[in-house]
């Protein structure tokens, strides 16, 4: 949410994806790069993938390979989600997390690993995800610092990765193909359920939902006018916003971030909190009080109790009276409404 990717400045859309497909490609290859100058059988020890959004049932090839060439190796993107006496700061934690994992995927890649698997599925009330992000991000620049980056292959196994944008994120910062398992899971309980309306098989259902992933990556692809996966791997073609500048430069290094912002402790803090809403004390049950339910949401959508829009049914409610009926004092109700953001800021103005 903190990242908002670029685009080419120019009047006309420099890629249509859907008319101009026969030149946009979702193709990738995985697996560790050999010298570009030089030409060998080595080199075409790599896997081929059609598009880079893997499903169970491909982490579980991966793991369970017995060829010699594709050595997996999984590291957890979990810290410690203790109360802060115990083991200090959060953001201490997080940021010790992230060195482990940078060392762990050094000391694996030095025994002949060629993909790391990067996964939160482990995740319980002890431990909490390191933002998927971050994690892909932090080892990408890691390992090109430690000139080890062209050795491996990292393959991110998420939950919070659920929509095109945080799909784009991660092969923009680094990750070679993305397993969206809670959304896929989410999924296969909906249509199991029978809550999807004309789907049955769950199968379908996510056949679907990563078709609906690829289409989403390739326009947003379009919009800086690249075609290829290839060519938008780990381009970094974003810019933070709200993110401290030290954090962009130690885990997000080349990144533009114009306003600065959280740091890690600020990252942590809004891990903890979503990860205790989703193991909530035991004795919110043996108190008589109700489970705690989703937030509203209303991100996209606006919904009562949910996120501030200025688009909300205030403001456009008194725009149609004043136009309608030529009110200007509705006019002058919804200018405040729109203007004066000092209690509910919804704009960086």
């Amino acid at each position: 949410s903190y990242f908002k990717q670029l685009f080419a400045q120019v009047t006309n859309p420099p890629i249509d994806p859907l008319r101009e497909e026969l030149v946009m490609s979702l193709s990738t290859w995985a697996g560790p790069e050999r010298n570009i100058l030089d030409e060998t059988p080595e080199h075409v020890a790599r896997i081929r993938l059609d598009h880079p959004i893997l499903s169970p049932a491909d982490i579980r090839r991966l793991r369970q390979s017995t060829d010699p060439r594709v050595r997996v190796r999984e590291i957890d993107m979990l810290f410690a989600a203790g109360d802060e006496d115990d083991a200090g700061p959060h953001g201490l934690r997080l940021e010790k997390r992230l060195d482990e994992m940078c060392a762990e995927a050094e000391r694996l890649i030095a025994t002949g690993v060629t993909f790391i698997l990067l996964t939160d599925r482990r995740l319980d009330v002890e431990h909490a995800a390191v933002p998927s992000l971050l994690a892909v991000a932090a080892l990408h620049h890691h390992l090109i610092r430690k000139s080890l980056r062209t050795k491996v292959s990292l393959i991110v196994e998420s939950g919070d990765a659920r929509e095109v944008m945080h799909i784009a994120l991660l092969l923009g910062y680094g990750a070679t193909a993305i397993c969206p398992h809670v959304a896929i899971s989410t999924i296969r309980s909906l249509t199991d359920g029978g809550r999807l309306e004309n789907i049955k098989d769950h199968d379908d259902a996510i056949e679907n939902y990563i078709t609906a992933l690829k289409k989403g990556l390739m326009k947003t692809m379009s919009r800086m006018g690249i075609s290829t996966m290839r060519s938008y791997f780990a381009a970094q073609m974003f810019e933070a916003v709200g993110l401290s500048r030290a954090l962009v430069e130690r885990y997000f290094t080349g990144t533009s971030s114009m306003l600065s912002g959280i740091g890690i402790e600020g990252v942590a803090a809004e891990v903890i909190a979503r990860h205790r809403r989703a193991f909530p004390p035991e004795t919110s049950e043996t108190e008589g009080r109700p489970a705690p339910l989703l937030d509203i949401g209303g991100l996209y959508q606006v919904r009562k109790g949910g996120e501030k829009h200025l688009w909300g049914a205030d403001t456009i409610r008194l725009l149609q009276k004043a136009v309608r009926e030529d009110d200007f004092a509705a006019f002058r109700q919804y200018t405040s409404i729109v203007d004066d953001q000092s209690r509910e800021r919804a704009t960086l103005r």
